[in-house]
This record gives structure tokens, C-alpha cells and sequence, in this order.
């Protein structure tokens, strides 16, 4: 490999001495030497590419501490509704989609990213909504937190919530269209969908389709600084296990991924190595475990001490968010993971969930 000399620069090191130095030199992709200009220049030889940083700087590479990048992928694959400022947008956003490029077979009609705090009326859309798009495709477009869903009545008819005595996954919510009601409104919050079970429900594009899609992602994240990231959501019902084991064995990743082993999932896809400290293969890595305790704050899921400022239409005076577990589950499940050596990384947004 090509001998690289970056000089000139303001090299931020971030080593043991915290040193800002002007040259960086390296080898086989790493580094071998910081320090001055001429330092770093007297190890060029035949084969060095010398790059002048003209007096810009020169960073380590970024570490995302909580990440989801398979879901990145999978958002490249699907219809984008982070910029959406309306309902009506949102739905011609899908109806172009359908137009365009109409699911196959029985895959579902997927969105990500709407937030509905930039709509007029600030309100989620409904089965009512989406309804005008399709009755006969499932659709379900996720909020941007990720952690409430709007679906359509097929997508519901498929989760199950239809009727009066439908059961919900602990820790989960679906909203109806009144108080008074059990109709299901087409909001769907946390364990709704975030259950393991429920995930299996929603059929998403095929394997090869999100493999390229992981190259494009890690593109993004490279383009970002970002050397290392994680899948903070790696459970057997959704893949994403074998979707990262392959582009590892495939060499497909140009960045570092740590995953995280989901509650449901811990047990089965991670082993007693006598050490939480584990390795990588081809940059990717079970590195831990993963639990959730609440939502999110833009949800109205995440869990406080004290009722939320502007409590959610719907909703008592004294609604404070609410926890997914309760406690006797959460602790037999950190012993658990104490007993097999796991690190456990835990999701908590409100002041109670941390508490």
C-alpha cells in the first residue's frame, strides 16, 4: 500500500498528549508517525502520495455512540418524508411512490421521517389518511424518532389490531380514534411495531437490495468523518445479524459497525467470551447488549417525573410518558447479562427512564 504524508495542516491528534501537530504519515493504513513538516516529509520515498492540507484541519475519525445503520440502508430503499411540511404532501409523496415504483408481491408501501410538529395541525396522520392512498397495499410510515408508526387499514388488519380484542405487546400503545373507543386510529406506538414479533409482519426489500444498500450508507457515514457506528437494534426476527455477518464476510465495510443484541435476541445470538471486551471481523462486531425503557420525547413516549409541558391531545393533565418494562424484567435481565459477561447498552430519553 501507498505510503500517504498529509502536511501542512492543523493535525488534531486526540493521543495521550493531546497534541495539534502540522504533519501526519501513513502506512498500510495506519499510522506510523505525527510531527512537524519536515518531520513528516524526510520519510517520503518513491512510492509516498504527499498531500498538502493548505492549512485545514485534520480530524480522527468520528465515533457514533447510537446508531441504526442498517435502517439508514433500508431508508435509501424507501419513500423519504423528512422534509414533508403537510399531510397533503406526505400522501401525494406516497401516491408518487405507488405510481413509480409500486411494491412487489406482498411487500409493503414503507416512509420514514415525517415530523408532524412542521404540520399545520401538528397531528399525526391516520389509517383515515393513508386510506386515500391504498386500502388493498399495506402502508406505514415511520415518525423521525422511529418509535411511532401511522398505518393504513390493511397494515393494521395485518398487525392484528382490528376489532375489539386485539392485544397489544407490553409497552406498546395504539391509539383509537376516541377516548371511549378500542378502533384503532392508524397510530401505532412503540411496542405496537417495535415488538420482535411485529416486526416479522412487515415484508421489506430483499437481502442482495439491502447489501447495496449498505455500501451506499456507509458512503454517507464516510463522507460524514464517521469511522465507526452501530446497529443498536441486531435481534434474529429482523436480520440484521446476517445482513452485517455478510457484508463482513463479503468485505464489504469500509467503516467500523458495532452491533447491539436486542432484549428478545441476547441470549441467542451472544456467547460467554469471560470478557465484555470482544473483537472485530472485517469491522464488524457483536459488541453488547440492548435494552429500551422508554420512547421519545418527540413521540410524547418518553418517560418523566413530571407531565410534559404540552400534554398530547387525548391525554390527563398529569400524562407523564410511560415505561416499556417493568422493573423486575429489567433487572433479571441485567443479571442475566452480568452472568454471561455482556455489556448492556440501554435506550432512556425521559428523566424517569434514567432515574
Amino acid at each position: 500500500m501507498t505510503k500517504k504524508l498529509y502536511f501542512n495542516g492543523n493535525v488534531i491528534t486526540v493521543n495521550n498528549k493531546e497534541e495539534v501537530v502540522q504533519a501526519v504519515a501513513i502506512e498500510d493504513g495506519k499510522i506510523i508517525k505525527v510531527g512537524t513538516n519536515e518531520e513528516i516529509l524526510s520519510l517520503k520515498d518513491n512510492d509516498t502520495e504527499v498531500i498538502d492540507l493548505e492549512g485545514k484541519t485534520m480530524l480522527p475519525g468520528f465515533i457514533d455512540p447510537h446508531g441504526h445503520i442498517v435502517p439508514v440502508a433500508q431508508t435509501l430503499m424507501i419513500v423519504t418524508l423528512g422534509d414533508v411540511t403537510s399531510k397533503e404532501e406526505l400522501l401525494a409523496r406516497l401516491e408518487e411512490s405507488l405510481k413509480n415504483d409500486p411494491p412487489s408481491g406482498d411487500n409493503w408501501l414503507i416512509g420514514f421521517g415525517y415530523d408532524n410538529t412542521k404540520f399545520e395541525d401538528g397531528e399525526h396522520p391516520t389509517k383515515f389518511d393513508l386510506d386515500k392512498v391504498s386500502t388493498e397495499i399495506p402502508i406505514s410510515v415511520s415518525h423521525a424518532s422511529g418509535h411511532l408508526a401511522a398505518v393504513n387499514s390493511k397494515a393494521l388488519e395485518l398487525y392484528g389490531y382490528v376489532g375489539e380484542d386485539y392485544e397489544v405487546p407490553e409497552g406498546g400503545v395504539v391509539r383509537t380514534v376516541s377516548p371511549d373507543s378500542k378502533e384503532p386510529n392508524g397510530v401505532l406506538e412503540e411496542n405496537a411495531i417495535l415488538d420482535s414479533e411485529k416486526k416479522k409482519i412487515v415484508k421489506a426489500p430483499g437481502f442482495e437490495e439491502i447489501l447495496k444498500a449498505m455500501v451506499k450508507a456507509q458512503k454517507i457515514y464516510a463522507s460524514l468523518g464517521i469511522t465507526t457506528t452501530q446497529d443498536a437494534s441486531v435481534e434474529e426476527a429482523n436480520g440484521y445479524n446476517h445482513i452485517l455477518g455478510a457484508c463482513a464476510q463479503n468485505n464489504m465495510l469500509i467503516i467500523d459497525v458495532v452491533g447491539l443484541a436486542t432484549q428478545p435476541s441476547t441470549k441467542n445470538l451472544m456467547k460467554d467470551e469471560g470478557t465484555p471486551k470482544r473483537e472485530y471481523f472485517n469491522h464488524y462486531k457483536l459488541g453488547g447488549a440492548k435494552t429500551w425503557l422508554d420512547g421519545s420525547p418527540q413521540g410524547f413516549t418518553a418517560w418523566l417525573s413530571k407531565p410534559y409541558y404540552k400534554v398530547p391531545q387525548g391525554q390527563p393533565k398529569d400524562y407523564c410518558g410511560y415505561g416499556t418494562q417493568t422493573d423486575e424484567v429489567v433487572t433479571q435481565y441485567f443479571v442475566d447479562c452480568i452472568n454471561m459477561n455482556v455489556q448492556v447498552n440501554v435506550h432512556v430519553n425521559g428523566d424517569e427512564a434514567c432515574e
